[in-house]
């Protein structure tokens, strides 16, 4: 069972979601225990993301609902996988607005409890889950947030491979040893450097074109003179200033006859007048 359930996440991470049903449905048949067993929650949750991705959204979320009762008894990672899931369901049945909160819960819950690698996978889709939600704002935060987990946990798992390094190198006590140590150093400082100036980019990258949206969001293409939404928002504050015997006058200008300037001469000469 314990097999067949590994073989379920397995087909899962590779596409095969037929596959990975049949296995993962194999496991809960056959272990009698299964509703009330934690071991089992990991399979069920595979189970009902398989589902999902198979075009059974309502029957995942089933499954998932049929696990609650036990997340009380059950581990922080438990919780956070249940959580996850949750929002990857509600991800692929394309209700973005309901994945992001489920995701929101789930790295609320692993970064109290610091399960790093939860906590990378969580940002990753809340990244997606607000951008097709059309919060930009939000998956651009949430992007940022994803670099440095990653970063983190790059760095923290780069000192482990160091220190254990470190430890072989002192035990045999060889020059030779030494040496691989000291090209070891300089590779992870150069992996270190190039991942540093790949994320400044990309975090520059997004500032600039952030930057750039909220500008045509305010500007007008053509002229880059404010645009009426920017006008609108503005003109409430100029009129509740208008008191004390100050006025505040408001002029609409149109061009009669305009079309005639496009239609002799194009529509370049057109934005051009």
């Amino acid at each position: 069972l314990i097999a067949l359930s590994n073989l379920g996440y397995l087909l899962l991470l590779r596409g095969r979601y037929t596959d990975a049903r049949s296995a993962l449905e194999r496991v809960l048949a056959e272990d009698p225990t299964a509703r009330e067993s934690l071991d089992a929650l990991p399979s069920r949750m595979s189970l009902a993301l398989a589902r999902a991705h198979l075009g059974e959204p309502e029957a995942g979320l089933a499954v998932l609902a049929d696990c609650e009762p036990l997340l009380q008894a059950a581990g922080a990672y438990n919780r956070i996988d249940h959580a996850q899931t949750l929002g990857r369901i509600h991800l692929l049945a394309g209700r973005p607005a309901a994945a992001v909160a489920a995701l929101q819960s789930a790295l609320d819950l692993a970064r109290a409890t610091d399960h790093g690698a939860a906590v990378v996978d969580c940002l990753r889709y809340l990244t997606e889950a607000a951008e097709r939600a059309g919060d930009l704002r939000a998956a651009l935060a949430a992007e940022r947030e994803l670099r440095a987990a990653e970063r983190a946990q790059f760095d923290a798992h780069s000192a482990v491979q160091l220190r254990t390094l470190e430890a072989n190198l002192q035990l045999e006590a060889s020059e030779r040893e030494n040496r691989a140590l000291e090209a070891a150093r300089q590779e992870l400082s150069v992996r270190i450097d190039e991942r540093t100036a790949e994320l400044r980019a990309e975090v520059e990258e997004r500032r600039r074109a952030e930057q750039r949206a909220a500008h045509l969001a305010q500007s007008d293409w053509l002229t880059e003179l404010p645009n009426r939404r920017a006008f609108e928002a503005a003109l409430p504050a100029h009129m509740a200033g208008a008191t004390d015997g100050r006025r505040l006058g408001r002029c609409f200008v149109d061009l009669d006859r305009f079309k005639t300037i496009t239609d002799l001469h194009g529509h370049d000469a057109g934005d051009a007048v």
